[in-house]
Order: structure tokens, then C-alpha cells, then sequence
């Protein structure tokens, strides 16, 4: 039974790799306005941009191993957090725990996206 539910933990955290790694690729390829929206918004980009061809990514030119840590360098950063951590992070560019001032939070701005894109999306026809 272990050995079972080792295996399984190991899908699970390969799973979880590749995840991240997809996300990584997507994320070097957005444009400056989609990567605003995903990023305050939590949006996908609509539609999503075309899959880099190999060799165009920055991270085509690392190894395994190296992808590996880095992975687990993110997983360590904000893994442990909760949902409404993240989103907070999302929202505010920091985390809760470090006090909100004009260097380091982006509410404002936040916000700001947030109101135009409602307006956009309120301009739009359904």
C-alpha cells in the first residue's frame, strides 16, 4: 500500500510540475496587457497565445534539474499559502503580512484595471 500511495504522490507532484512549467511558457509569451489582466484580474488570456515553438523559451535552455528547483523555489514561495493569501498577493502585489504602502502596493492600480475592464465589459453587447 506505501509503494501505491507513493507512486501516486509522484504523479501528483510531476502533474504539479508540468502545470507550473505550461504556465511559465504562457507567461513569457503574453503581451504586456494580457499579462496585466491575468495578473489583476486572475484572468486567462481569451484567447490563449499560441504554445512558444521549441527553443524559444528562455527555459528551453535549462535542464531538468535546473526546472526542478526552480519549480520547487516557486512551490516554496506560495505553496503554503492560502486562498485568500494569493489573492491577496494578486491584488495587492505583496503579501499580508508586509504593510501596504505606495512602494510596494498595487491596489490602486489594481483597481483602476479592474474598474475599466468592468466598463469594457459592461460596453459590450451579450
Amino acid at each position: 500500500m506505501a509503494t501505491y500511495k507513493k507512486r501516486v504522490e509522484l504523479l501528483e507532484s510531476e502533474v504539479a510540475f508540468r502545470i507550473w512549467l505550461w504556465w511559465e511558457r504562457i507567461g513569457e509569451h503574453l503581451s504586456p496587457k494580457q499579462l496585466k489582466e491575468s495578473i489583476y484580474l486572475g484572468l486567462r488570456p481569451d484567447p490563449l497565445p499560441a504554445p512558444l515553438p521549441k527553443g524559444a523559451s528562455k527555459l528551453d535552455g535549462l535542464g531538468r534539474k535546473r526546472l526542478i528547483e526552480r519549480w520547487k523555489e516557486f512551490m516554496r514561495h506560495v505553496g503554503s499559502r492560502s486562498q485568500e493569501e494569493l489573492n491577496f498577493h494578486v491584488i495587492h502585489g505583496h503579501w499580508p503580512e508586509q504593510a501596504c504602502n505606495k512602494q510596494n502596493c498595487s491596489k490602486a492600480k489594481s483597481d483602476k484595471i479592474v474598474r475599466r475592464y468592468e466598463a469594457r465589459r459592461g460596453s459590450m453587447p451579450e
